[in-house]
């Protein structure tokens, strides 16, 4: 899907890592990730992969919906094979909890670092004091309303990652006439304007 291209890919290859396989649902998805990558393994399901070639395979990296994390996480564990999680790794407090004994096997990330139009900015901005960032609040249904405690976290890590800190926050304002907010904070010595607005696309490849 669109993390799998825009987010982990580019996070394999920041670390100098090769992909060896994919798993996804979506045919067509599947096919236009495999013209563009050599992988020795394709499948649509994780139980695909008792025969698939595995020979080789480090790691893991689950950037699916939250509805699979925790799967592929046992599935990992299993197989004594570490894993990267987008957050959140589970569905729900509860399964978090439930994969406690697996922790020292799994790392939870924020992928949108390893965006291109991220690291680019990065590399270009050296001391922004106004970040604009937009999300697509249709994503996944019934999130809507509640981007401070789903969405906004990535704008809030993205933030401290462009000014290589913590991001403090000080106060939220609450938009009135569109769905967002614009968050008051500081980095350091340094003062945070961050405003977060809802959009109707996917916003992944140019962010």
């Amino acid at each position: 899907g669109n993390y799998s291209r825009w987010m982990a890919v580019p996070c394999l290859h920041h670390v100098g890592a090769r992909i060896v396989g994919l798993v996804e649902p979506d045919v067509s998805k599947r096919e236009s990730f495999t013209a563009i990558h050599d992988v020795r393994f394709a499948v649509s399901d994780l139980v695909d992969l008792d025969d698939a070639d595995l020979d080789g395979l480090d790691a893991v990296v689950a950037c699916a919906t939250p509805a699979v994390h925790a799967d592929v996480i046992r599935w990992a564990k299993l197989r004594s094979v570490p894993a990267l999680v987008e957050k959140p790794p589970a569905r729900s407090a509860q399964e978090c909890y439930d994969l406690w004994d697996e922790r020292d096997q799994i790392a939870v990330g924020l992928m949108k670092r390893f965006a291109t139009g991220y690291r680019i900015a990065k590399a270009e901005v050296v001391a922004p004091v106004a970040l604009k960032y937009r999300f697509n609040a249709g994503d996944i249904p019934g999130k809507e309303g509640k981007f401070l405690d789903d969405f906004a976290i990535h704008a809030f890590d993205l933030a401290a990652w462009m000014l290589d800190g913590n991001l403090e926050v000080v106060a939220v304002h609450k938009h009135q006439k569109v769905e967002g907010a614009v968050v008051f904070g500081r980095v350091g010595q340094t003062a945070v304007y961050l405003e977060i607005l809802a959009c109707s696309g996917w916003a992944a490849p140019g962010e």
